[in-house]
Parts: structure tokens; C-alpha cells; sequence
């Protein structure tokens, strides 16, 4: 399975993900602002693609087993973050599903997938 980022511009394969988190921005910002750790605005940006300018409410980040990471998407309240880590594993249960199925099955969820235009074994992180 693939996650499309919500800017548009990153396709992770799910298969290199170690984990996936939500992480509260503004916390997070604080805490750099307050520790004095602005100088690694470059750093956050090469790493985790994003300036800390930029970074609000909550981010969906993910890390991968080599040590690096990027944020999927941001959400003004923990509840949508939730709500979307949530979508994320429905559509891993639905991509995993049809691997275990049989041919038989495969088709007819297919055809399920067309009818409600949906892209079998790609998530695309929803705007808000």
C-alpha cells in the first residue's frame, strides 16, 4: 500500500514505515522556541521536510526503520489527527484483506472499489 501525503508531493511506501504518530505541533514549537533550539530550524526542514514556521495543530508523522522521517499532514484538533490515523488503518485492514483473499473474492472486491471510486492499496491524506 502507498500514502499519498496531503501536500501532494510525497508517496511513502507503507512496507519501509516503522511507525506513524500524531504529534502536537504547537507543543512541539514551544518546546523548541523555549529550549532555544530555532538555530535547527535548517536541520527540521532537510529532516522532516517542513520549517518549524509551518508546522500547526497536528501533525501525522511517519518514521521509517533507516531513521528518518516526514510529516503526512497536519489537523487543526487532536480528534480529526485521531480520525485519520484511524482511515489509515481501515485502508491497511482492506489492503491486507484482499492479499489474503482468493481469486473469486479479489474480483468482487474489485468491482466494490470501482463502484465507489475508490484506488485499491494507495491512501491519500485527506485535506482536513
Amino acid at each position: 500500500m502507498i500514502i499519498v501525503s496531503q501536500d501532494r508531493k510525497k508517496i511513502i511506501n507503507f512496507n519501509n514505515i516503522r511507525e506513524i504518530m500524531y504529534i502536537d505541533n504547537e507543543r512541539q514549537k514551544e518546546l523548541i522556541k523555549n529550549m532555544g533550539l530555532d538555530i535547527f530550524d535548517s536541520v527540521i526542514k532537510e529532516t522532516m521536510r517542513i520549517s518549524v514556521e509551518d508546522i500547526e495543530g497536528y501533525g501525522i508523522y511517519v518514521y521509517f526503520d533507516n531513521g528518518d522521517n516526514t510529516i503526512l499532514g497536519q489537523y487543526k484538533t487532536e480528534e480529526r489527527a485521531k480520525e485519520v490515523l484511524k482511515m489509515i488503518v481501515s485502508a491497511y485492514q482492506s489492503f491486507k484483506l484482499f492479499q489474503c483473499t482468493n481469486n473469486d473474492a479479489q474480483e468482487e472486491m474489485a468491482k466494490q472499489y470501482q463502484e465507489f471510486s475508490m484506488t485499491p492499496f494507495k491512501f491519500e491524506m485527506p485535506k482536513e
